[in-house]
């Protein structure tokens, strides 16, 4: 599956609710633990700003596969910025990275593993992007 180019560009755009409706509001969640190895120096803020992007594009599944330019137009930093949020991820066992053959060449899948374990005495979060409210 592969994201529109104008997928990400207007997601922000939302159409016009219907008079005496509220607009339709989308949410990105992160565990709060992506929070705190930050505030511990485990992670940057590119670390975390990546992590968000990522768990954007994968919607409520554990896998995405966004092209680096992608994630450099829409964090709008550098190349060097998103590899390092990448590096931080993987190290820090929240992202694995593998490769994959498509038509136009390899492609970048990024699994996610933000929401595991989820409920355990060292990991507190509460709700994962399966959860349904």
């Amino acid at each position: 599956m592969h994201h529109t180019e104008n997928q990400y560009q207007n997601a922000s755009q939302n159409p016009p609710p219907a008079e005496g409706t509220r607009p339709k509001v989308y949410y990105t969640s992160l565990p709060n633990r992506v929070l705190d190895l930050q505030a511990e120096g485990k992670l940057s803020v590119y670390g975390v700003c990546v992590a968000l992007w990522l768990a954007k594009y994968a919607r409520q599944k554990n896998e995405c596969y966004p092209s680096l330019d992608t994630l450099v137009r829409d964090l709008r930093v550098s190349r060097t910025s998103v590899y390092k949020g990448l590096k931080e991820l993987e190290a820090a066992g929240l992202l694995r990275t593998r490769k994959r053959r498509g038509r136009g060449g390899n492609h970048n899948v990024y699994e996610l593993h933000f929401w595991e374990p989820l409920n355990t005495p060292d990991t507190p979060d509460k709700m994962s992007p399966l959860t349904k409210n």
